[in-house]
This record gives C-alpha cells, structure tokens and sequence, in this order.
C-alpha cells in the first residue's frame, strides 16, 4: 500500500513539473477543425484519457479471468 501511494504521489509530481514547463498555445488541425488550446490542457485531456483506458482494459481483464 505504501509503495502505491508513493508511485502515485512521484507520478503527478511528474505531472506538475510538465504541465508548469508546457505553457504555451499550440493549434492542433484535424480535417476541417481548427482547435488552439494551452499544451497544458491537451496533457491534462491526454493523461486523462490514458487513465479511463487504463481501469477499463483492467476491468475487462478481470472479466475474463472470472469467466475462466
């Protein structure tokens, strides 16, 4: 329990310290959309769409093992 909670603790210092260096805007083109954004906001959406995949692909193995 210890080391989870200081893994979780040493990642979103790491997460602090990128979000405060990438400040500035970038523009991101897809097709015909045009979206400018702070680099900081895209991470934080990146990270945060990483994290749901991450508990829904644990969520499905968990399935699967229980069905065996």
């Amino acid at each position: 329990m210890r080391n989870t909670l200081l893994a979780v603790v040493f990642f979103f210092t790491l997460l602090a310290i990128l979000l405060i260096q990438n400040a500035q805007v970038v523009t991101f083109r897809f097709l015909v959309w045009t979206i400018r954004m702070p680099q900081m906001a895209s991470i934080l959406i990146l990270v945060g769409v990483g994290f749901v995949l991450g508990i829904l692909a644990a969520a499905m193995g968990k399935k699967k093992k229980k069905k065996k």
